[in-house]
């Protein structure tokens, strides 16, 4: 892939093109090429065009459409997006001890951490209770921290608040929660559910409902998601619908980071956000070409820069 902005000077152009061979040994080179100057042109189907293209001049293309490579890339995204998400999983669960409210403070109550999570600006971010409203966590990691009480076999619910932007720039929306899990068994799962409506007038205020019966339905980027498209269909953020990011979302979680500490006495968390990409900032070029070239590695891309 050759991206040229349209908007770049011709001296640059010029000058960064003059590196292209270099870089594309650095990056192993490729077996099908595709440049363009604007990012809506880099879109999945031209891409695929131009790998079917490929594959037709190559061998016939047998057996091969737009429509199975798509398929077939979409497996390959889910399979990826989910063993980065176990590993995620797994560094946190290697972080010891738990900065939970209850690990921290064994005598607080649903209440307190309610008033904590409403507050947009609280130590608080996420709440998980049963059916019939006793507290289970709560927390100010966010999402992660809170995949890590979500049991299979269990009906919960819960409010979680995400914010994103710090100090006067942050945007706070407020979610119901409803968990049911997936080796969850019928009697238990209908007893839970038919507590749904009791619950949810217990964690309030709330304005956007999200359900998920497994884990790889409640990630980081499943959710932004959510209130990005709330927020454009509610109307009060449509301008800033683009402020709804990963980086916007960890900037918010490190200031709820350092309420919790200051709430419960603790010292704050060193390092930043949760880290959604699974560490790849911290690799060299060679390192996060071998990855991506890496059959059984779950990265399959990398961007470089020429200067």
């Amino acid at each position: 892939l050759h991206f040229r902005g349209e908007p770049c000077p011709a001296m640059w152009k010029m000058k960064h093109g003059a590196r292209k061979q270099e870089l594309a040994a650095a990056l192993g080179g490729g077996t099908v090429g595709f440049a363009c100057e604007r990012q809506a042109d880099a879109t999945l189907d031209a891409l695929l065009e131009q790998l079917l293209r490929h594959c037709v001049a190559d061998d016939g293309g047998a057996g091969i459409s737009l429509a199975s490579l798509r398929a077939d890339l979409e497996a390959q995204v889910a399979a990826a997006q989910k063993e980065l998400q176990q590993q995620r999983d797994k560094r946190r669960q290697q972080v010891a001890p738990r900065r939970t409210a209850l690990a921290l403070r064994s005598s607080i109550r649903l209440q307190e951490v309610l008033t904590l999570c409403v507050a947009p600006n609280g130590p608080i971010n996420w709440i998980l209770v049963t059916p019939h409203g006793a507290l289970l966590e709560a927390g100010g990691g966010s999402i992660e921290e809170m995949r890590e009480f979500l049991r299979e076999d269990l009906v919960l619910f819960g409010m979680l608040r995400m914010a994103f932007g710090g100090g006067r720039f942050r945007r706070v929306h407020w979610l119901f929660f409803h968990w049911a899990g997936p080796a969850c068994p019928g009697v238990t799962l209908g007893r839970g559910n038919v507590r749904r409506a009791a619950t949810k007038a217990i964690l309030k205020p709330t304005s956007i409902d999200f359900f998920a019966n497994a884990l790889n339905e409640f990630t980081v980027e499943i959710v932004i998601e959510k209130v990005r498209r709330y927020a454009v269909v509610d109307g009060n953020d449509a301008q800033a619908a683009s402020c709804f990011s990963v980086e916007a979302y960890e900037e918010a979680i490190k200031e709820d980071k350092a309420a919790l500490a200051k709430e419960f006495g603790v010292a704050e968390e060193e390092g930043g956000g949760e880290g959604s990409s699974g560490g790849g900032a911290q690799l060299s070029l060679e390192e996060a070409v071998q990855l991506v070239r890496d059959k059984d590695s779950p990265f399959n891309w990398v961007l470089a820069a020429p200067c």
